[in-house]
Parts: C-alpha cells; sequence; structure tokens
C-alpha cells in the first residue's frame, strides 16, 4: 500500500500518512437544534471557529475523531474531483455550501452540525494511525471540506443521503464508521491472514532520514533487502510487492475511499510481505531491518 511517503496499506494500518507538520485548527459547532454555519468564502482562518466538545488530543490513538461526533459526513467537491455528479461545475461556491448549511439546518433528523475546513479535515484525518500512509502523500488542500451531522436517530442516515447525494457541491454522502475494530489488513486484501509483517522501501517523496536518507531505494538495495530476508531463517514465506500491485489493492480493499481519486500508483511505496515461521521471531525480524538503507519501515500485522 502506500508508504510513509506514499501509500503504505490497510497493514499497517496505516498508518498510512503520518509525519507532516499539521495546523492546530478547530471545527465549528453549530450548536444544538442543528444549527449549522458555515464559513463565508473569505472566512480563511481555522482559529477563528470554535472546536466541538473534545478536540483530537482527546482521543484513544486510532480513534476516528468524528466516530463519537457524527454520524454522517456531507463531503463538499474540491479543485481536483472528477467534473461529474454534483460536482460537475467544479469546486463548490459559497453560495453552494451556505445552502447545504441552511437546509441542515431546517431538517428535523438532524441534531448537531460541524463544519470541517480542508486544513481541519486532513489534520483529523493524519491524527488516526491508520491513515498515516495516505496522509503522508495528500496535502490539507487535497482533503475535501465536510459538514460533520449529528443524527437524532443514526437510522434516519438514508434521509440525509435521499436529501444531498448528487446536489451541487457535493462530492459524498458518507455514512457512520463502524464502531467494531478494523483488523490491520482489510479481509478484502490479498495479504489479509497471510503475513506477519510488512518491509517498506523507501520513495522520492519519503523524509530524508533513517533508512531513507539517500532518497528513493535503489536496485541494489531492493537485491540486497530481499537476499537477506531470504536467507534469514525466521522468513517461512516471501512475496514481492510492487507499487502497481499495492495501488491495486487499496483501489480494490477501499473503493469509496475521500482519497482514493486523488492517489496515484507511483505514490505507494514497494513492499516484501512477510510469513513467519514463528511468531516469536517476530522482534527480531523488525530490528534486524528497521533503519537499514532504503527501508522506510517495517510493519508488525498486529
Amino acid at each position: 500500500m502506500l508508504a510513509n511517503g506514499p501509500v503504505r496499506s490497510r497493514t499497517a494500518t496505516v498508518a498510512l500518512l503520518a509525519g507532516a507538520l499539521l495546523a492546530a485548527a478547530g471545527c465549528t459547532d453549530s450548536g444544538s437544534g442543528g444549527s449549522a454555519k458555515a464559513p463565508s468564502p473569505s472566512a480563511t482562518s481555522p482559529a477563528q471557529e470554535e472546536e466541538p466538545e473534545g478536540s483530537a488530543d482527546d482521543e484513544p490513538v486510532g480513534a476516528d475523531y468524528w466516530t463519537a461526533k457524527a454520524d454522517v459526513g456531507i463531503f463538499l467537491c474540491g479543485k481536483s474531483d472528477a467534473k461529474q455528479d454534483g460536482c460537475a461545475n467544479g469546486e463548490v461556491t459559497g453560495a453552494q455550501r451556505d445552502s447545504i448549511a441552511e437546509d441542515l439546518k431546517r431538517m428535523p433528523e438532524v441534531d448537531r452540525v460541524f463544519y470541517e475546513n480542508s486544513t481541519e479535515a486532513y489534520r483529523h484525518f493524519a491524527s488516526d494511525p491508520k491513515n498515516a500512509a495516505a496522509a503522508a502523500v495528500m496535502t490539507a488542500e487535497q482533503s475535501p471540506e465536510a459538514f460533520r451531522v449529528k443524527l437524532k436517530d443514526p437510522a434516519k442516515e438514508d434521509v440525509l443521503r435521499a436529501a444531498f447525494e448528487g446536489r451541487p457541491g457535493v462530492r459524498a454522502v458518507v455514512g457512520p464508521p463502524k464502531a467494531t475494530p478494523k483488523p490491520t489488513i482489510d479481509p478484502r486484501s490479498t495479504w489479509y491472514g497471510r503475513i506477519d509483517l510488512t518491509l517498506f522501501l523507501c520513495t522520492k517523496s519519503d523524509p530524508k532520514s533513517g533508512g531513507c536518507a539517500d532518497g528513493d531505494v535503489s536496485a541494489a538495495e531492493r537485491d540486497a533487502i530481499k537476499t537477506d530476508l531470504q536467507r534469514n531463517p525466521a522468513v517461512k514465506q516471501l512475496s514481492y510487492e510492487s507499487k502497481q500491485d499495492a495501488y491495486a489493492d487499496f483501489k480494490r480493499t477501499a473503493p469509496d475511499s475521500p482519497v482514493a481519486d486523488v492517489l496515484t500508483a507511483d505514490q505507494f511505496s514497494e513492499a516484501f510481505r512477510i510469513d513467519l515461521a514463528d511468531r516469536k521471531d517476530l522482534d527480531a525480524v523488525v530490528a534486524a531491518f528497521t533503519g537499514r538503507a532504503g527501508v522506510q519501515a517495517v510493519v508488525p500485522n498486529t
């Protein structure tokens, strides 16, 4: 999947993205009663907005920022979105944004509404370790702004879908995330249940530090890593995953991901998928390859 720079994959849960300096910004709480207040097009400073109850810092590691705060996300169109459906005319306009906010305010099914701008969306997305790989190759501008909606009755999600899907300015209406914990590898993934850890190789976009100090992994480094893994008695089975394979697996397992449209195969990292003869050797294998030239990260499938 994507590596720290590119997309690592669900395996690490990624984790895909971590490492960028994130702006500390809050989300606007419209207050109870479904009162939504969208900023005017000229309002660009997140600091002017109120933070909803709790903050990303209060969330347990790995928790989705919006899980307990909202039931539905209404994502707005950005400049890079495909010109189709609600985004046929391009980026959401101030008038469209205001109209959506007003309609949400009037809906009896709505309890509370939070507006999330692109900077906040990126901060919240990247604060979840499972998004690390994806976050590493994204920018705030690529993160869609959204209205996060808390319903009086979560079962009324379909009412919001009917009202906003395909509406001008709306990219997508996404329902509540599942409360049950997800495995480190998506059950639909090629690698689900087959490996104990993944060794991600360096890419051009990775920070120049650790094993990636010299940039993109070289062919010689890749070959040497492969040879040493093959010779390691703890390794039972070894599989190489190209960037194209990682991207294809990502598209198959997360077709509705909000970042799917902005990622390319070149942004994913190559990887070695490793099955161990005995998991008791997992820590030793991780230690042996972490920080090695050409290695971006070694991530156990825990």
